[in-house]
């Protein structure tokens, strides 16, 4: 690639969320993508650069019955009072 600043965002698949970003130490396995956008933050790379920490993070819901599983405790929260 020409060197510059680059930004990527991920389409979320119907039936799959993102995950929470940039949690943890370790940025190559962490996911890199905004949960509401899927938009990551721009970054600048330089001739012969190679950065391969970029990723996004989704999953695909369970549901068991009514219950759907897989989701953010606080929206259970919310959904299931």
């Amino acid at each position: 690639m020409a060197p510059g600043t680059y930004t990527v965002t991920v389409v979320r698949p119907g039936g799959y969320e993102f995950t929470a970003a940039n949690q943890g130490t370790d940025d190559a396995v962490d996911s890199d993508a905004d949960p509401t956008s899927g938009a990551m933050s721009a970054t600048e790379l330089v001739s012969g650069e190679e950065d391969l920490t970029w990723d996004a993070g989704l999953y695909r819901p369970a549901s068991i019955g009514e219950r759907r599983l897989g989701r953010p405790e606080r929206q259970r929260r919310a959904r299931y009072r």
